[in-house]
């Protein structure tokens, strides 16, 4: 996979990282997608409940 990256986000992980909050930018980026399918995940989840009132 590629993706592109805007530099103060890199750095955001990067500093992450390097504080001992990720284990790696790999590990940054996978809790982001992760979090971002979550927050996804639920906003449907609200959408059928609202959807049912």
């Amino acid at each position: 996979m590629t993706v592109t990256i805007e530099q103060e986000t890199v750095d955001a992980a990067e500093a992450a990282v390097e504080a001992g909050e990720a284990a790696s930018l790999s590990a940054w980026v996978a809790t982001a997608m992760a979090q971002r399918a979550q927050r996804e995940h639920l906003k449907a989840v609200l959408a059928d409940i609202r959807a049912g009132l």
